[in-house]
């Protein structure tokens, strides 16, 4: 995964401000913090708010799918290249 390529977070906000911070594919922490993305059960549903109109998953499945469907990155292979 390439860290030094960045995106502009396209989160939106509850007044429908779009985030705009610049983040990698490393982007736990942003998630985290500036989206409240933490400290719930891994099955917990939340909704990415990249997505218009909102996609609900699983807690779990956040990072994922910001590097799959809104970065475009392809799901890495467990223990392979």
């Amino acid at each position: 995964m390439d860290l030094r390529h960045t995106w502009k977070c396209g989160w939106i906000d509850s007044n429908g401000g779009v985030c705009g911070e610049e983040i990698t594919s490393d982007c736990a922490r942003h998630l985290a913090a500036a989206h409240g993305i933490t400290k719930m059960p891994a099955k917990h549903l939340v909704w990415c708010g990249w997505c218009s109109p909102p996609h609900f998953m699983k807690r779990e499945s956040v990072l994922r799918h910001v590097r799959e469907v809104h970065m475009g990155l392809p799901r890495s292979r467990r223990g392979g290249t």
